[in-house]
């Protein structure tokens, strides 16, 4: 599952965006997506700029959302753990773009948290329609924190230029 991520990694050629793309395409193989985005979290100011989307029309690059807050913002930047949310309800009271993410078929999500030295870097953001993902998906969805982490750290040596920023 893994190896064309690998190939990626070492072809010299390879852009950010063809490994999200991967990422993406080996969260497929398990999980039911509509859509797939990744976010870098900026704590200190209190926005997520996005650095991947499968639906630019919608959810453009480099695009920022404010950081949620309550509930989310203690599962996910405090424990560091998945939020996962199955219905619509449960969309509308975290996230204030539901309608936008209810009208391309999504009312479930699942947001892996990317975290590197106990700091959260971003989350990589998967959705799909109510109830895609019971108990059973998730720990699938926790081994994407390893490739999502690379992902993230791939980013960041490509746009600093080196592997100290």
């Amino acid at each position: 599952m893994m190896e064309g991520f690998i190939r990626l990694v070492e072809d010299p050629n390879c852009q950010t965006g063809q490994l999200f793309e991967e990422l993406e395409r080996i969260a497929r193989t398990q999980l039911e997506i509509k859509l797939f985005s990744v976010m870098k979290v900026d704590l200190a100011g209190g926005e997520a700029r996005r650095i991947y989307t499968n639906e630019p029309e919608v959810y453009p690059m480099s695009g920022t959302k404010p950081v949620p807050t309550g509930n989310w913002a203690d599962i996910v930047i405090g424990q560091k753990r998945l939020f996962v949310a199955n219905d619509y309800q449960a969309l509308v009271e975290v996230f204030p773009d539901h309608e936008v993410i209810r009208s391309l078929g999504c009312e479930a999500i699942i947001n892996v948290p990317i975290v590197i030295r106990g700091v959260i870097q971003g989350t990589l953001n998967i959705l799909g329609p109510a109830g895609a993902y019971p108990p059973a998906t998730l720990p699938f969805a926790e081994q994407l924190k390893v490739p999502g982490t690379f992902c993230f750290l791939f980013n960041e040596y490509v746009t600093n230029g080196s592997i100290n920023g």
